[in-house]
């Protein structure tokens, strides 16, 4: 492991030149108040995949409606009025006052327009609306899916921070017995009543329970960047 760093941070023995590591600071695990609900739904916001499904949703359902739309009749209506101005005979110029001054006409009239290959279930109309159909449920299942899967990754990281929590208890409560057993067992030693093989087994069993506890706390705060990830992914 210290070689590890001293060649991520370019150290080179030359010239029988030593360098000294030394460790600074404890391990410690962070602690935080997690909602599992507030965690899911902070996840799907960010997520770029359900951003995506949710947008194509919404443009499929659009064309879903028209392609139902193709199937109905259109009814337009139209009216059209004119007005015309008379004229004096003699003088030629417009009258708009008086008998027979002015004509006018009022057009009415309403269109009725329908595919009647509508009416045919084999019809391009209805192809279109069952693929549009299609095309929407389809994506929604694909979304679903994904929420499905953010759901439960994070309920796998909660369990995950869940049981490294209830190690690091432990392992804490390991390490305290382990420290007073090997300072009972150095005394014992000291005054001749266990033999040197006894005191090593004493401190390795306080360097395994170190061990875990540190590996524990270590998981833990994996657990949590996992978490960070899964809530920022985009």
């Amino acid at each position: 492991a210290i070689l590890a760093v001293m060649d991520l941070l370019g150290i080179e023995e030359q010239g029988g030149e030593k360098y000294d590591i030394e460790l600074v600071g404890d391990l410690k695990p962070e602690h935080h108040n997690l909602d599992r609900d507030e965690l899911v739904e902070t996840a799907m916001k960010n997520n770029y995949n359900i951003l995506q499904y949710r947008s194509g949703i919404n443009v499929a359902e659009y064309q879903k409606t028209l392609a139902g739309r193709a199937k109905y009749p259109t009814i337009a209506g139209f009216a059209n009025y004119s007005v015309q101005s008379g004229y004096d005979s003699i003088t030629g110029e417009n009258r708009y006052t008086g008998k027979g001054s002015w004509t006018d006409l009022l057009t009415v009239g309403v269109g009725l327009q329908m595919p009647l290959s509508a009416l045919f279930p084999w019809s391009g109309e209805n192809a279109g609306a069952k693929k549009a159909k299609f095309d929407a449920e389809n994506l929604t299942a694909g979304l679903g899916s994904i929420e499905s899967g953010i759901r439960l990754s994070i309920q796998n990281i909660l369990l995950s921070l869940e049981q490294e929590n209830a190690k690091i208890a432990s392992g804490k409560k390991r390490v305290e017995v382990a420290r007073k057993f090997l300072a009972t067992s150095k005394e014992s030693y000291v005054n001749g009543l266990i033999s040197n093989t006894r005191l090593k087994d004493a401190q390795l069993n306080l360097n395994a329970a170190q061990l875990g506890y540190l590996s524990a706390i270590y998981n833990y705060n994996m657990a949590l960047y996992d978490l960070y990830l899964s809530l920022i992914h985009i």
